[in-house]
């Protein structure tokens, strides 16, 4: 069936994503290339299943309202919706995920005009699926593209385009745009800016590394789970095409769920990913001329 056949080449496109990278820090960076070219092609293929199915069942609903006698009701068809609609979201956004990490190693091996190519290729789909999320993450993308490009003005324009699309206001988002703001802002040598935000940016991470949260995140995910299992019968009977149910989780979750907040041990429940994007804000932080730190305590001690 067409719900199998996508699931399954996803699943490989995971694979060779997560390949991709393995050799990027293991092998040469050729065959990183290669697998993550192969996890992008899967899933364009992917998309073209769902575009003929997508076509087939707007023959079926031609010939449903013909004989209105056969037609599924309108939960149903509602619910069918519901399934292309998240598929097409959950493929657009591995695609995104797979142009960002061919963007990193073309980079990486010393061929920014062909990472160009795909660059351009991220908001491209972003508007396709009418995503704002996405939108803003290729935007942000390509400012740290084009500033280690040395294209300054470029990459400021793009950062100014990623916040039109949406304002970072908390979470990773805001991370990712502080740190961004930050290494600009050493690009034109605006120390104090840049002190300010990898600050920022470290407080931020703090706060969502926080254990408090961490628990709100998993009764979140519990409600969630138990939402979804209630309306499991409805579901049962939705079909992608002709066989397709179900609905895919909208996160990873790396905790053990079932947690309490008054038990959780923060030693225990450390999120790595996190910890690791402090430690490189830190190193980054510490790369700023000693003067122009020193210049900047004492201009906010006077």
């Amino acid at each position: 069936t067409v719900k199998m056949y996508t699931t399954r080449c996803m699943l490989l496109a995971d694979v060779y994503s997560t390949l991709s990278l393995i050799q990027a820090n293991t092998e040469d960076i050729d065959s990183a290339i290669d697998s993550a070219t192969a996890s992008l092609q899967l899933l364009n293929k992917c998309i073209q299943i769902v575009q003929k199915s997508q076509e087939k069942e707007q023959q079926q609903q031609k010939t449903e309202l013909q004989d209105p006698f056969n037609s599924p009701p309108p939960e149903q068809q509602e619910a069918r919706k519901a399934v292309f609609r998240e598929a097409q979201w959950t493929m657009a956004q591995k695609i995104s995920s797979s142009l960002h990490t061919l963007v990193q190693l073309l980079v990486k091996k010393g061929s920014p005009n062909e990472a160009k190519y795909f660059v351009k290729q991220a908001p491209l789909l972003a508007e396709k699926v009418n995503s704002s999320a996405m939108l803003f993450d290729a935007h942000l993308q390509a400012s740290a593209f084009y500033l280690k490009c040395g294209d300054r003005e470029k990459s400021q324009d793009e950062m100014e385009i990623a916040v039109r699309y949406k304002e970072p206001v908390g979470g990773l988002d805001q991370v990712r745009y502080k740190v961004a703001l930050a290494n600009l802002a050493v690009a034109n040598e605006l120390f104090d800016i840049a002190v300010q935000s990898y600050d920022e940016a470290n407080e931020q991470l703090a706060q969502l590394s926080d254990k408090q949260e961490i628990a709100a995140l998993e009764r979140l995910i519990d409600s969630n789970e138990e939402r979804n299992s209630s309306n499991s019968s409805s579901r049962d009977k939705v079909t992608f095409a002709d066989e397709a149910d179900g609905k895919q989780p909208n996160c990873v979750v790396f905790f053990s769920p079932m947690t309490d907040a008054r038990t959780i041990d923060a030693d225990t429940y450390e999120c790595y990913p996190l910890q690791q994007c402090v430690i490189a804000n830190e190193i980054y932080k510490g790369k700023i001329p000693w003067h122009d730190k020193i210049h900047l305590v004492l201009t906010r001690l006077m």
